[in-house]
């Protein structure tokens, strides 16, 4: 429904004339005239604090983006705004449709605070042109939407933004009410300046509006400009309003106490206990390592809850892209809000584990103590390869001085248990706590920590702009690379030549070259996992047959697993945490309906859980069974098994839409093969990147044989086997 209403717009407001009078109302700078020492003055990139935004990309929050100040301009003025991006979706994740992934190039481009009167009417002039927005292939072009948001007088963002509406140039609603008022989208070509307007009503209680500038491409590699010129918001009523102009107008200023450290990156943090990146250091050699002809494959995971999926992990993305360009960076954030440690042992189930990156970057709550971290922690170190950069909390909750006490000891605690676990399991831990205190003293000389604490959180403890930048500049100092550093991960990831001999790993991490693959191989290993990397040929590409154990990896049953189920509407949260494969799996899509709801209350008539009832089919199994949340769920057919911990709890339930689980909701997951039955190399790809096979993962800690054998329908070439040997 809105990207209906956004298009309605969209085609009222197009081609609307009107004359250019170079002021810009209430927006300051919205003319883009003041540029002083390459920077536009006023507009903030989201999620940074600097004051003004650089005519280059650092400081931006994406590393897909450039905010430029240009000296092309609509109607005479001395420049505009330049928007430059280059498209790239982030990698889709099992039980993540391609459709609704989660774009990387999304940014926004921030205005001041304006004043307004509360249920008043604005108009919004600005002039546009494009190009390298069209995508007809696709049909997934680049789009730019100007927003705007309410605040109430106490500066942050208020209820009544929920009520805010997009009138159209009759004046009247629209029917459906947007969280954020979304004016023009525009996803065409435009090769000329157009002028465009639209009318804006506040809602109740709003004392100031900002304006934002979104942009987003979904197409990988599809290069855009944008430029915007001339914005102007007036009143419709023709009442005087405060004209600031780039003579009048005076850019913020952060805090005296805030500008030290924070503004020039250079935090004075504590020595850490183990030097930076010492831990982390196969995720560092193979970004560092990466050059224009073989580009490493790098991936990463940020897994936790809120704090995890906040924005700052995506300056650390846009960092790591920008020092090592030639590294294949696949970096993606599954975290779930609100799901503490009780939660997360099971999606990690789903999530963590199978995804079996290079490294994890983690956080999260604890809920019932230290042997919920020893699983996700354990499981991670006994069960992949992966290294981890988990964090420590951060100073929150400064309500009061009991509530702040009283968390301030037990986050205390949870850092010992923190450091403690990662130790034991070899991973690095980021001192975000204890810097955090120091850097709380370091820049609030004389004030009371709870009190110093909210000047970094937009509630009791979710970071606000500073906060984030805070985490980002404290977690950004373990990306360290050290070349003189001692591997210590040669015993766990072992790379073979094609010949069957040990690559030693002490320069570049794989082979450079391969050889060309003529008749069957036989390979013995030990390891729950083992990968394949392609060699180019100049001939048509043939293909092979893979066995380990003298099996298709198909018929494996511990190489299949679950995706990430459904999420419940409107929410970020998967119907149920964890579904378990079990029997003998197959490769297909399941869909669980609940058939009954029954609210379990506790004696004040709160609900203390809900009992549900469901139906279980497959898409190649048929109808496999019913169950509920009573018990443990297994399905007719063997392969599907659900615990009764693993569906939504009660806390998570009433902060969804509905508040409650409804008969009739649709769950759908699929059970994939974390493997290959055929080695198949593609053709046409860059050479610089790698043709990686996953060929059997999920595999028993034991000794296996693989066996290669080539189908003669083509060339092949083997660069190198990688076997990965976890703990035990």
């Amino acid at each position: 429904m809105k990207h209906t209403l956004t298009l309605i717009i969209a085609l009222l407001l197009a081609h609307q004339a009107f004359a250019l009078d170079h002021s810009s109302g209430l927006v300051p700078n919205g003319d883009f005239d003041l540029e002083d020492k390459g920077t536009l003055a006023g507009w903030l990139p989201f999620d940074t604090v600097p004051d003004m935004v650089p005519n280059n990309v650092h400081g931006v929050p994406s590393g897909y983006f450039e905010f430029i100040w240009d000296t092309a301009s609509d109607g005479g003025g001395k420049g505009s705004l330049l928007l430059r991006g280059k498209g790239n979706r982030l990698p889709v994740f099992p039980g993540v449709s391609p459709l609704t992934a989660r774009s990387e190039t999304v940014a926004y481009i921030i205005s001041p605070k304006m004043p307004v009167k509360e249920n008043a009417e604005y108009k919004l002039t600005y002039s546009i042109k494009t190009s390298g927005m069209a995508d007809p292939e696709t049909k997934q072009p680049a789009r730019i939407a100007f927003e705007f948001r309410c605040y109430q007088g106490n500066g942050k963002p208020g209820y009544g933004a929920h009520n805010g509406r997009v009138l159209n140039r009759s004046g009247k609603d629209n029917d459906k009410q947007l969280s954020s008022f979304e004016t023009p989208t525009h996803s065409e070509d435009i090769a000329d300046w157009q002028h465009c307007e639209a009318v804006i009503k506040t809602p109740p209680a709003t004392t100031d509006l900002e304006l934002r500038v979104r942009a987003m491409c979904t197409k990988p590699g599809q290069k855009f400009s944008v430029w915007i010129d001339n914005i102007k918001l007036v009143p419709v009523s023709g009442e005087a309003f405060e004209t600031k102009t780039p003579e009048t107008w005076q850019p913020r200023a952060m805090p005296p106490a805030m500008t030290r450290g924070l503004a020039t990156g250079d935090l004075e943090l504590l020595a850490p206990p183990v030097p930076y990146g010492s831990r982390i250091q196969r995720t560092m050699k193979l970004l560092a390592t990466s050059t224009p002809e073989h580009r490493n494959k790098v991936r990463i995971l940020c897994y936790g809850q809120s704090i995890m999926a906040q924005a700052w992990w995506r300056v650390i993305q846009a960092d790591l892209h920008q020092r090592y360009p030639n590294a294949d960076l696949e970096m993606v954030n599954l975290s779930l809000g609100g799901f503490m440690s009780n939660d997360l042992i099971h999606s990690a189930e789903t999530d963590m584990i199978p995804f079996y990156p290079d490294l994890v970057l983690f956080h999260d709550y604890m809920r019932n103590g230290p042997e919920e971290v020893e699983t996700l922690y354990g499981g991670l170190h006994h069960r992949t390869t992966a290294e981890m950069l988990t964090l420590t909390h951060h100073v929150a909750f400064p309500g009061t001085t009991s509530i702040f006490t009283l968390n301030a000891r037990k986050h205390d605690e949870e850092a010992v248990i923190i450091n403690d676990t990662a130790n034991k399991h070899g991973f690095e831990v980021v001192q975000i706590r204890e810097n955090w205190k120091h850097l709380l003293a370091l820049l609030h000389p004389g004030q009371e920590p709870r009190l110093a604490a909210q000047n970094y959180l937009q509630d009791q403890v979710h970071l606000a702009k500073r906060g984030e930048q805070l985490m980002q500049q404290i977690t950004a100092r373990h990306f360290e690379y050290r070349p003189d550093h001692k591997p210590t991960w040669l015993d766990k990831i072992r790379v073979y030549s094609p010949d069957g001999e040990r690559w030693p790993q002490t320069g570049d991490e794989y082979p450079s070259q391969g050889k060309p693959l003529t008749k069957p191989l036989k390979f013995e290993f030990e390891g729950n996992r083992i990968d394949l990397i392609t060699a180019p040929v100049t001939s048509t590409p043939g293909s092979a047959k893979i066995l380990i154990d003298g099996k298709a990896p198909s018929a494996i049953p511990n190489l299949y697993t679950a995706t990430r189920t459904t999420l419940v509407e409107g929410s970020p949260w998967p119907y149920i945490k964890h579904v378990q494969t079990s029997g003998q799996p197959l490769p297909e899509e399941w869909t669980l309906t609940y058939t009954k709801v029954t609210p379990r209350n506790l004696p004040d008539g709160k609900p203390d859980n809900f009992e549900i009832e469901f139906d279980l089919t497959g898409s190649i199994t048929g109808p496999d069974g019913s169950g509920s949340t009573r018990e443990r769920f297994v399905s007719k057919s063997g392969r599907i098994t659900i615990e009764p911990a693993w569906f939504l709890p009660v806390n998570i339930w009433v902060s969804t839409k509905n508040q409650r689980p409804l008969v009739g909701a649709v769950v759908n997951w699929k059970t994939i093969l974390m493997g290959n039955d055929q080695w198949k190399p593609k053709s046409g790809i860059d050479p610089a990147i790698e043709d990686r096979f996953v060929l059997a993962q999920g595999l028993s800690n034991s000794k296996h044989t693989l066996e290669i054998i080539p189908n003669n329908d083509g060339s092949l070439a083997l660069r190198c086997l990688i076997v990965h040997q976890p703990v035990r």
